[in-house]
Order: structure tokens, then sequence, then C-alpha cells
């Protein structure tokens, strides 16, 4: 059967004729040797003739690779359509501030970054939203967000506790998430958000400490790594809170090369 490569490969070439190789369709990431990069390029020209070796079948598994002609673009529609038109569930992004303590150098609110809370209309709003669907909702999940989420934790945690209340008396199920940059994320602050139905939290490191520091300083421009790692290690024998950690992928290529 003629192999077809996804549309969705993003590839990072690396020494050695490696290649670390991820796929934004299904999230998969594979770090490639040379047999398996010369493999791939082949199946893109449509010369690879071998379809039954080992290397085509990790191909497919990790999702860089399908057996016979699949049209992903039709695939990610249709699961566009299921999500927008799903009535049973509700997802929203709430930034409780748009202010950051980082100063990033990459960061889209530029360096005048304003430190408003989200007004009380605000969050009312979002309240009489959750209400006037809940008709149909069996299941409601909040992505915290910002700036930086953790500045306006009291906003967190009194949204957070009337949705639970609201969705426990209704059944209907309710989780979150967070995006943090992790340096208020104190153990006592982990606690609140495990209590809170914070299933998982993400954190930005830029790679190693200097890369790292370099980009994501304090607006007073002191480091950030230590104490962000410091707050991990602490947390992660005290609440269970599944962490990811987002690293961009040109610290990654660097780190790799090195």
């Amino acid at each position: 059967m003629i192999q077809t490569a996804s549309l969705f490969n993003i590839l990072i070439p690396l020494k050695n004729m490696r290649c670390l190789a991820y796929n934004s369709f299904n999230g998969g990431m594979a770090l490639w040797e040379a047999h398996e990069l010369q493999a791939y390029e082949s199946i893109c020209k449509g010369t690879y003739l071998n379809e039954n070796d080992e290397t085509v079948t990790d191909l497919v598994k990790g999702g860089f690779v399908f057996p016979g002609n699949v049209d992903e673009m039709a695939i990610l529609f249709q699961q566009y359509r299921n999500h927008r038109f799903d009535r049973s569930t509700m997802i929203l992004t709430i930034a409780p501030t748009m202010g950051c303590n980082f100063d990033c150098d990459y960061c889209f609110q530029g360096e005048d970054k304003k430190n408003d809370s989200m007004s009380k209309e605000v969050q009312d709003g979002i309240i009489g939203l959750v209400k006037r669907v809940s008709g149909e909702l069996k299941r409601l999940h909040i992505a915290w967000y910002g700036g930086e989420p953790l500045l306006k934790l009291k906003i967190l945690e009194d949204l957070s506790d009337y949705f639970i209340s609201f969705c426990d008396l209704r059944s209907i199920q309710y989780d979150s998430m967070m995006v943090t940059n992790g340096y208020a994320l104190t153990p006592e602050v982990a606690r609140s958000l495990y209590v809170r139905r914070v299933k998982a939290i993400q954190i930005t490191l830029d790679g190693r400490q200097d890369d790292h520091d370099s980009r994501r300083p304090l607006r007073s421009g002191r480091p950030t790594f230590d104490h962000i790692l410091n707050n991990i290690k602490s947390i992660t024998d005290e609440v269970p809170i599944n962490f990811s950690i987002r690293v961009l992928c040109c610290i990654i290529y660097l780190s790799l090369e090195k």
C-alpha cells in the first residue's frame, strides 16, 4: 500500500543526519536517526518501495505517515465542527488579568503591560453565560490564562468556587487547567488550586538556565529559572497536580546540538 506523509509534520535537522520530528495534528514527537529521515524523505517523493519495513511501521505509529491516502484537512474540519456545535461541553479560556510580572522579550503585549484586573461586571457576565447554557451542559472546563493568572489569585478562587458549587448541584462535570509562568506557584497556592479542581498546570521553561533567564526575567530584570524550578520541586512531593513544561523549539534545537 502506498504511504502518504502527514501535512502537519515539522522537522528540525540535527547533527549526524538526525532529525527532531513533531506532528502538530496528533502531538507525536520522535528523534529520527539518519535511516528514518531517509525513509521519510523517500516516502514524500513516492520512491520508497519496502512498505513492510519496521521503519515505516514506526512512522505510521507516530502519525507521521499514513497507509494510503488520508484527507487530514477533512478530519480536522469535522473535529472542529464536532467541538463547535457540541452543546454538552463548554470550554472557556479566562484571563483574570493581562498583567504580568515577567518581561519576556517575545511577549505579544510588548513592554507596556497593563495590570488591570477582570472587573466584577465581566465576572458576573461569565457566570451569566454559564447559567444560560447549563440546561444542556454535561461538562464545563476552564483554562486559566493571562497575563499571569496567579497575580489575581482571588478572582480565580472566587470564580472556581462558584463554578464548582453550580456544577455539582446540577451534576455537571467540572475541571480546569492553568497556563502560568510558575513564579508565584508556591505549595500553598498549589494546594488552593488543587482543591479548586485545577488538574493540570503548564509552565514555560525556555531551555537551560542561561537561555531561560536571558529571555524570561522579571520586570525588574532579575532571573527566574531557579525560583520556578524550586517551586516545581517543592510542589511535586505535596500536591498531585499534573505538570507539563513548555519549551521553545529553538531552545530544544540548541540544547540537542550542544
